[in-house]
């Protein structure tokens, strides 16, 4: 049974509060404290979220915060996991599938999303407030409404760059006229924010007519998506160099999805090896877990990401995904989706979410 709420006061606004206060320095706190906080309110106030978590045995008010059951990212193309204790603000959507259906991630408040992800953008690039220019190969958010990676670049925008640019990237590919207009303008630091299709698309279309100012960094996200071609990390981060003049210690990749509120970042790229190393901020954990169990395993083991975001303050704690990882003191490994369908243990909590949905 839910605890009474004094009138006119949210509990989520005091929880919110909580995770930015350990955002901002977590030196007297601790990351199990406040998941602890975080997954008791989310008991209190996600019906479908809190049954299914009945049916695997937690109680938030009793358990170990560590060990809450993680939702896969398959289940919010399902089941809307959100509190209810006020109207969301914002609603992001995964990108379409093959199914038709797309995720839909609800969201209360964003502070946490935003000022998360501002202060560990600064962490990873060094940037400071209005420091800088972007250029966004990236959709409009006032065109598409639902993308989490446009809001996120715009709140970025809005913080470290000095001034307001176009968005360059649109459904058939990348505004290759803008783009250039924007490189030959240029006259401080760049930002140069693209998905992987956008710069795809620039590949194989733009010729080079200048290179970016010093101090400049490329960030790159988001795979192909079924668009185009994909293009090989060490081609297009060559690219990035050759082209723009950015050699790969300033280019980073950054990795994040609809379903989460914090972003993981690799600090530079070497060319040549396989894989990169991400970094996490500190109200993020990651795990790699057994695929069957979906159980934690030792560091080192490559299984299945799941990530416990301290950010997802009024929707959902722990996510599970089909993505490979290795998770050590020094990073994230990432090496892509799981191959094949849905990996058991994920398919088995996607059915258990559903047939709970309805349930009293």
């Amino acid at each position: 049974m839910s605890r009474p709420l004094a009138p006119n006061i949210m509990q989520y606004t005091t929880l919110e509060q909580r995770v930015l206060a350990f955002q901002r320095d977590p030196a007297n706190d601790s990351f199990d404290a406040v998941l602890g906080d975080v997954v008791r309110y989310q008991q209190q106030f996600n019906p479908a979220l809190a049954r299914y978590w009945k049916g695997r045995g937690f109680d938030a008010f009793r358990d170990n915060p560590a060990d809450v059951p993680a939702v896969p990212t398959d289940v919010f193309r399902h089941v809307r996991l959100a509190s209810t204790e006020a109207g969301p603000t914002r609603v992001f959507r995964t990108s379409g599938t093959t199914s038709g259906a797309r995720g839909e991630h609800w969201r209360l408040s964003l502070g946490a999303y935003v000022e998360g992800a501002r202060d560990f953008f600064a962490d990873m690039t060094g940037l400071t407030a209005g420091s800088c220019s972007f250029v966004k190969l990236v959709f409009d958010p006032d065109v598409v409404t639902d993308s989490s990676l446009s809001f996120m670049v715009q709140q970025l925008e809005q913080t470290f760059a000095i001034d307001r640019s176009s968005w360059l990237l649109h459904a058939d590919g990348a505004d290759i006229a803008g783009f250039d207009a924007a490189l030959q303008q240029a006259d401080r630091p760049v930002v140069v924010f693209g998905t992987a299709f956008g710069f795809a698309h620039l590949l194989d279309h733009w010729q080079p007519t200048g290179r970016l100012p010093a101090g400049s960094i490329v960030v790159e996200t988001g795979g192909f998506k079924g668009k185009s071609r994909e293009v090989p990390r060490d081609e297009l981060y060559g690219w990035f160099e050759t082209a723009l003049g950015c050699a790969p210690e300033r280019c980073l990749s950054e990795y994040s999805m609809s379903e989460l509120s914090s972003q993981l970042y690799t600090r530079g790229i070497e060319l040549g090896r396989p894989t990169a190393l991400y970094r996490a901020p500190h109200w993020l954990r990651v795990r790699a877990v057994d695929p069957m169990s979906l159980q934690p395993l030792p560091a080192g083991e490559t299984g299945l990401l799941r990530f416990d975001d301290l950010a997802n303050t009024d929707s959902v704690a722990a996510i599970q995904t089909s993505d490979l990882g290795c998770v050590t003191p020094d990073g994230v490994t990432l090496y892509g989706r799981a191959p094949g369908a849905t990996p058991r243990g994920c398919s088995l909590a996607v059915e258990e979410v559903i047939a709970r949905r309805d349930a009293p």
